[in-house]
């Protein structure tokens, strides 16, 4: 087989560390072995990920754009104060941009915590409150949400919704 062939010139063999495994200590076996990528496994020897030397350094420098990355911006501010979000943004982000904690299930996104809330895919214009911050579907199909707008709620609007 003339593909085989091809594949077997371009083919590296995998190279594998622990979920416990130190940055610093993956950046230097980069280096050393010339590999930029390795398969993280669990202590069951399950696999748990993946992680590149990109990811490496955007841990150390930021964020770094390249060909692959979206220009869209995941979270832009509106001018009535209001985020305009992608339902792809992640948790972590939405909890560091408004210095807040969410309780966690089996979702990692936006998107996810609205599913969650709604116990439904919402329609546009649906909304809903959770602790500080009032979400508003603003684009979705029968799947997903795509676009959500969200409003930080003063801690007096906070109080009147936990009532």
């Amino acid at each position: 087989d003339p593909t085989s062939n091809q594949i077997e010139k371009v083919m590296r063999p995998a190279y594998f560390i622990p979920e416990s495994k130190k940055i610093e200590s993956l950046l230097q076996d980069f280096r050393t072995k010339g590999v930029h990528i390795a398969i993280v496994v669990d202590e069951y020897g399950g696999t748990s990920g993946l992680v590149t030397i990109e990811d490496l350094l955007e841990e150390i420098v930021g964020e770094i754009q390249d060909e692959y990355d979206s220009d869209e911006a995941l979270l832009v501010e509106q001018k009535d104060g209001s985020l305009l979000v992608d339902a792809s943004l992640g948790l972590d982000e939405l909890e560091e941009y408004f210095d807040i904690e969410i309780t966690r299930e089996k979702f990692d996104t936006v998107g996810g915590y609205l599913v969650h809330l709604l116990n439904q895919v919402p329609t546009p214009g649906e909304e809903v409150t959770a602790g500080p911050l009032h979400m508003t579907v603003v684009e979705s199909d029968d799947r997903k949400i795509h676009k959500v707008r969200i409003v930080r709620l003063s801690p007096e609007e906070e109080l009147e919704n936990d009532s």
